[in-house]
């Protein structure tokens, strides 16, 4: 992946402040519970952009050598495309189709080819547009939002690494991430109140002064991640209580676990694109949220369970084995969780 996943304390303590916001505020509806692949899939888009973007600024970016780029172009191929292709595919095959090999096409340019970068782009523009358009409601599109400031590989944890190893295009990719963060929240605006619209705004704003741009020489100051992470969580936050929802998908890290088993039964139910995609989906949710606590309450199921995801992912023959094993390991660790 291209950003480090954060420490699964700092993991955690987003989660709590997040889920304590999200009850403060009364929260009702549960986006993540009811359209786990759909959201998931925009926030794959959006990740995908981001790191299509970032690829497009590289030119000024001195540290930007052939393997950093091939490295960014072969993570929106390996991490973001699963999350999204059978959904989008579904939607409409011959952009899928486009965007599959423009994606390919930059992983084995190894190096920027701006041809090649702007069709990328504008084609992943598409998709996310395409995907998100299919969202039922503001509540949805802000999840998208909160995974896009604080979901794995999200602006937090890009920026926060960027910032630990002085990476430019990890800066750029962060940036990217944060232009999005204000369109998606262009469209959202009008489901808060007047207060809740300055506190997001001013969230933004300071992020606005922490992510340099990519054409900036301004490096950001120690510390830079952790804050960039308190307005992230502030922004997401506000929202929940605007639309009174919980917008993280920890806020219930039980019910997660049954959202992440119906993904791995799903999956292992058929071997087709669709399958495939909420084993991406599984994947992502079970790492990014459920493994820190796992591994703490139940190791050997933890590892159980990512052992089996990562097996899932390179087979192409019988998996009866590895879902047998994948299954069971996920009901144990929704127990450890309580549920």
């Amino acid at each position: 992946m291209w950003a480090r996943a954060r420490p699964a304390t700092v993991r955690l303590a987003l989660s709590t402040t997040l889920a304590v916001s999200a009850a403060a505020a009364g929260a009702q509806a549960v986006p993540f519970r009811d359209t786990p692949v759909a959201i998931t899939a925009a926030f794959g888009t959006e990740r995908t952009l981001a790191r299509v973007t970032a690829l497009g600024s590289a030119a000024g970016i001195p540290a930007a050598d052939a393997q950093s780029l091939t490295e960014v172009a072969a993570a929106a191929v390996a991490d973001d495309l699963p999350l999204f292709r059978a959904s989008l595919e579904r939607k409409d095959a011959a952009l899928a189709g486009a965007l599959v090999r423009a994606l390919a096409s930059l992983q084995a340019a190894g190096g920027v080819q701006a041809a090649r970068v702007a069709r990328a782009e504008t084609l992943t523009r598409r998709a996310a547009d395409a995907l998100e358009a299919g969202l039922p409601g503001d509540a949805a599109r802000a999840t998208v939002l909160g995974l896009v400031l604080t979901g794995p590989d999200g602006l937090s944890d890009t920026f926060g690494a960027a910032v630990d190893d002085g990476d430019r295009l990890g800066m750029a990719t962060a940036w990217a991430l944060l232009q999005r963060s204000h369109a998606l929240w262009r469209q959202l605006q009008g489901a808060a109140d007047e207060a809740q619209r300055q506190t997001v705004e001013s969230a933004l704003g300071r992020l606005d002064a922490l992510v340099p741009g990519p054409a900036s020489d301004r490096q950001p100051a120690p510390g830079s991640g952790d804050e960039s992470e308190n307005d992230a969580n502030q922004v997401v936050a506000t929202l929940g209580a605007a639309l009174h929802a919980s917008l993280t998908p920890d806020s219930d890290l039980a019910g997660l676990a049954a959202t992440v088993e119906g993904l791995a039964s799903g999956g292992c139910a058929a071997q087709d694109a669709a399958a495939s995609q909420q084993l991406a989906v599984g994947t992502l949710l079970y790492t990014g949220y459920l493994s820190p606590t796992a591994t703490m309450l139940a190791s050997e199921d933890d590892a159980a369970v990512q052992q089996a995801f990562a097996s899932l992912a390179r087979s192409s023959g019988s998996r009866s084995g590895d879902c047998a094993q994948l299954t069971d390991a996920l009901s144990r660790v929704r127990a450890a969780l309580g549920g």
